[in-house]
């Protein structure tokens, strides 16, 4: 009975010393793991990434540049033009940018010429105020400018002569047109429309 009472004392024993040890090794776990914690909370957050510097998009300068009206010889309509990069029904008056040191007329004549293959035309009327529209942001001019700001021309063909698009350079357009004005005004993307109305004004064709 002495020798069984000593047994079960050692057992007993050990499981208290495994016990202890198991408690013991939890408390220096907890501890460290709150130490760690508090280190933590105490630092600083870390700073954040570099912002790109973001140019507003109201400072930025508008394109100088021209739209050709042309009209025919009762001036009753207008010349609308069918732009080929474009995913859907898209038309406009040529229209084109103004490159240093050039007077808007001979970006006129550059411009027809390149976009419609024929510059054999005279221009009827100058309109006295320039246009401006605000690009839609997913045009990729708008990385550098704000929209553009047109001189808007009302011109005329020579007898017998009209856009011949298989010499154009710049291959822009697919087809052209004759509509009354107030129908190119259907026709062309909706953020322009308003600066049409405008311009058609400007040149007496509303």
């Amino acid at each position: 009975h002495i020798a069984k009472g000593t047994k079960h004392f050692l057992n007993c024993h050990w499981f208290l010393v495994t016990i202890a040890a198991v408690l013991s090794l939890l408390t220096v776990v907890t501890n460290a793991f709150s130490k760690d914690k508090l280190l933590d909370d105490s630092m600083p957050p870390p700073p954040p990434p570099p912002r790109k510097e973001v140019v507003e998009q109201s400072n930025k300068p508008y394109r100088p540049g021209i739209v050709a009206v042309f009209t025919d010889l009762q001036r009753e309509k207008v010349l609308v033009c069918k732009r080929k990069r474009s995913s859907k029904e898209e038309w406009q008056f040529p229209q084109g940018g103004i490159k240093p040191n050039e007077f808007p007329e001979e970006a006129l004549f550059r411009e027809v010429s390149e976009e419609l293959g024929n510059h054999q035309f005279r221009i009827l009327e100058r309109a006295k105020t320039l246009v401006r529209y605000d690009f839609a942001p997913w045009v990729n001019l708008a990385r550098d400018y704000r929209g553009q700001e047109h001189q808007w021309f009302l011109c005329e063909y020579e007898t017998g002569m009209g856009p011949e698009l298989d010499k154009a350079i710049d291959d822009d357009f697919t087809k052209c047109d004759w509509v009354f004005p107030k129908q190119s005004l259907e026709l062309v993307i909706p953020w322009k429309r308003e600066a049409y109305v405008s311009g058609l004004q400007e040149l007496g064709m509303l």
